[in-house]
């Protein structure tokens, strides 16, 4: 999606097992696109891997918590490594 709120309207109409979400988007940032499907009743189990660049570490482990993300990766990272993160969420939907 180019941005946050079409993010959002896309998550609403294809419910995905997973989302993965950067945090700078135009329209809307990613924490709120997060507490926002977590919040209605129709996707809060989807699973929720914010992504984001390695300035943002310490806020993004406050904020993990507090939106309601399931887990969170730095970028740049690995291919495998996002791979193996995106397998465990799923296995453990």
């Amino acid at each position: 999606a180019p941005d946050g709120a079409a993010g959002l309207e896309l998550v609403r109409r294809v419910q995905p097992d997973l989302v993965v979400l950067d945090l700078l988007m135009p329209k809307m940032h990613g924490f709120e696109v997060c507490r926002k499907i977590k919040n209605d009743s129709g996707l809060a189990g989807t699973k929720i891997l914010i992504s984001s660049s390695k300035s943002y570490t310490h806020d993004v482990r406050t904020a993990v918590s507090a939106t309601g993300a399931d887990d969170y990766i730095v970028k740049p990272f690995e291919a495998d490594e996002f791979q193996r993160r995106v397998a465990a969420m799923l296995a453990g939907a």
